[in-house]
């Protein structure tokens, strides 16, 4: 996995304990024998959290996130650095990095895809007392033990205590977490196993209602998997109950579709956007 999938890690345990990093950029990473670090730590902004979850907060986080994009430039590295960040971070880091379109940045717009001028209100997200909570919650969960050491197989994560004492909302953040730490060892170790992970998060966005995310997860899947008639069989039937159940541009599905050979990270980030953006990219 990239090196910036570990400083995403990073700038959300950062955030999630209170913490902005003013100057976040590459060249103020260290590594040390835990992982990377800041070599300055003079420059910050401290919040309460979840009292400081204001209009400040949302400035300050963006300026920074923005800082280390600058630094680190390329489109593939950005989009490992906003997977760590939001599998690590939640809630709150998927709603901080929903503002950045505020600052025109999507991949939507940085692949030109689109050349209108996407919007996202995270301040009202950040005033809806259940998004609080959530967030609050996924503070005390144990994170670091989501893992394939501790759930080397699927089955055992699915039915893992940690999980089943999580909320039907935070689940998909729980699962994403587990699954992308698991393609992080497939993609080296055993590709073949891939389309399990692909299929996994599609099923996962399905239950909470990304349809977008789930149409493309599960098509990716099957066209990996041609092989493998059980995945293949699994995948077609959750698309089948979304062809039933969720009203679907054919443009956007389209669209994904002709994508679908973006490396992963970019690929999410896409079907990320099209889920927020839907209805603003279907606007005449």
């Amino acid at each position: 996995m990239k090196p910036h999938f570990f400083i995403d890690k990073l700038a959300a345990d950062l955030m999630l304990k209170g913490v902005i990093p003013i100057d976040f950029k590459l060249d103020n990473i260290g590594i040390s024998e835990k992982g990377p670090v800041l070599n300055d730590y003079s420059n910050m902004y401290f919040f309460h959290m979840p009292d400081g979850l204001d209009g400040e907060f949302l400035r300050r986080e963006s300026a920074s996130l923005m800082a280390m994009i600058s630094s680190i430039n390329e489109i593939d590295d950005i989009s490992h650095f906003r997977t760590g960040f939001i599998m690590q971070g939640g809630v709150l880091a998927d709603i901080v990095w929903r503002n950045l379109s505020d600052h025109g940045f999507t991949l939507l717009s940085y692949k030109e895809i689109t050349d209108k001028s996407l919007r996202y209100d995270a301040a009202e997200e950040l005033d809806s007392q259940i998004n609080i909570t959530r967030i609050v919650k996924w503070n005390d969960i144990p994170l670091d033990s989501i893992n394939l050491g501790e759930y080397p197989e699927p089955s055992f994560y699915s039915f893992s205590d940690v999980r089943n004492n999580t909320s039907s909302f935070l689940k998909f953040y729980l699962d994403r977490l587990y699954y992308i730490k698991s393609y992080a060892v497939y993609y080296e170790k055993s590709p073949e196993l891939f389309p399990i992970v692909l299929m996994n998060l599609g099923t996962s966005a399905f239950r909470n209602n990304d349809k977008y995310l789930a149409f493309g997860m599960l098509s990716k899947a099957i066209s990996m998997s041609k092989t493998n008639p059980k995945i293949n069989e699994m995948c077609t039937k959750v698309l089948n109950k979304l062809k039933h159940t969720k009203r679907m541009s054919s443009d956007l599905k389209e669209l994904i579709l002709e994508n679908m050979e973006l490396e992963f990270c970019e690929f999410m980030w896409l079907l990320n956007d099209i889920d927020t953006f839907e209805e603003q990219l279907l606007q005449k």
